[in-house]
């Protein structure tokens, strides 16, 4: 199964000069939980995003690393890379987690926004701060299945929500 995690501003940005613009660590703990749930689990990312790693890999979750140059992600136990979008496709197949989280950066987000997605983990930061990377416009047909009260941290003021295809399983079975 697919689903997409992500922190986004009034603007869908998500990044700027490579960083997460806003510090939320509760936001971290939301999500390392959510990407560790019940199962096998993935953590799908372009290189950029691997790079803004403090530490490699994410710990408990398969990394897949997007990038045309694969000789710039150093072997380690629990990565695999992927050159194309073809490939990185096939990999996950092959490693055939239970929950494949796709973590970002822009490039994979677009890619995979209009693709078979189960769920959108989105924690909406209630900021308009300048970026330099956007998460896609979110396709109508998703449906909002939950949301958390408005939390403050750090002095910023944030929500999560999570957004469901309620056609998922029809999609996945063609």
């Amino acid at each position: 199964m697919i689903n997409l995690i992500v922190a986004i501003n009034k603007n869908n940005g998500i990044g700027m000069l490579n960083k997460i613009p806003w510090r939320l660590p509760s936001d971290l703990r939301y999500f390392k939980e959510i990407t560790n749930s019940l199962g096998s689990n993935s953590v799908i990312m372009g290189r950029k995003t691997w790079d803004s790693l403090p530490f490699k890999p994410l710990p408990g979750r398969q990394n897949i690393v997007l990038t045309t140059n694969p000789t710039t992600i150093e072997k380690r136990v629990d990565t695999t890379v992927a050159t194309s979008f073809e490939d990185l496709e096939d990999k996950i197949k092959e490693i055939d987690c239970t929950n494949n989280w796709v973590i970002g950066g822009e490039d994979i987000y677009k890619y995979f926004i209009n693709k078979p997605v189960r769920n959108l983990y989105i924690t909406r930061v209630h900021n308009d701060r300048e970026c330099d990377a956007f998460f896609p416009d979110i396709p109508s047909h998703f449906e909002l299945k939950s949301r958390s009260e408005i939390k403050k941290e750090n002095g910023e003021y944030f929500h999560y929500e999570v957004l469901q295809d309620p056609n998922y399983f029809f999609k996945v079975m063609k």
